[in-house]
């Protein structure tokens, strides 16, 4: 309420001397040009800046007293509610612990099914990284388990295969041909890398 009062006496005020400044400027279109003495400037200076501090006060206590309502404990809350309040109140908070409990219930059990899922195809995932494909939705976990059966074996055989690679050794540059060792090393890699 007080704020309010204060509002509208500096809008008046800022109304009031817009109003002045309309007649000093008719003034000075009117030939008369107004000069400011020091004192006159200082004194519009000391309004202006008394108006903007009181503005600035007035967010600050209303800032002030917003954060201390934001800082009241839960029992301050409780104490501060109806009965029926309260009940609504414990209400709501019992259900998000139920939902966020279910939730994480679904996530292990998802986790299990697609443990299950993945050892039966002979693939072991560690925890870290089976958490990366397993959600709570079920259908989203089957997709992703579903797709890592099929990349998995392929990724593994091209890793193996790229260990298994070897290179034959260089025959003599000194002599005509490749020595024995290296025809069939060459022959071997040949064979054991599917012929490349």
């Amino acid at each position: 309420m007080q704020d309010q009062q204060t509002d509208a006496a500096e809008q008046q005020q800022g109304e009031g001397q817009q109003h002045g400044e309309s007649q000093e400027q008719q003034a000075g279109q009117q030939g008369e040009a107004r000069k400011y003495t020091d004192a006159d400037v200082d004194e519009i200076v000391k309004k202006r800046l008394a108006r903007d501090r009181a503005k600035i006060e007035r967010d600050v206590r209303k800032q002030v007293e917003d954060e201390a309502a934001a800082k009241k404990t839960e029992a301050q809350k409780l104490e501060d509610m109806t009965e029926l309040q309260r009940a609504k109140y414990e209400a709501e908070k019992l259900k998000a612990e139920k939902e966020a409990l279910e939730a994480e219930r679904d996530l292990a059990q998802q986790t299990a099914i697609a443990r299950r899922e993945l050892e039966a195809a002979d693939i072991v995932l560690g925890d870290d990284l089976l958490s990366m494909f397993v959600s709570s939705d079920a259908d989203a976990t089957g997709a992703a388990i579903s797709r890592i059966k099929e990349i998995w074996p392929k990724a593994v055989n091209e890793a193996v295969q790229k260990q298994l690679r070897r290179e034959p050794p260089k025959a003599d540059q000194g002599k005509g041909g490749a020595s024995f060792g290296a025809e069939f090393a060459e022959k071997y890699s040949k064979s054991m890398n599917g012929g490349k």
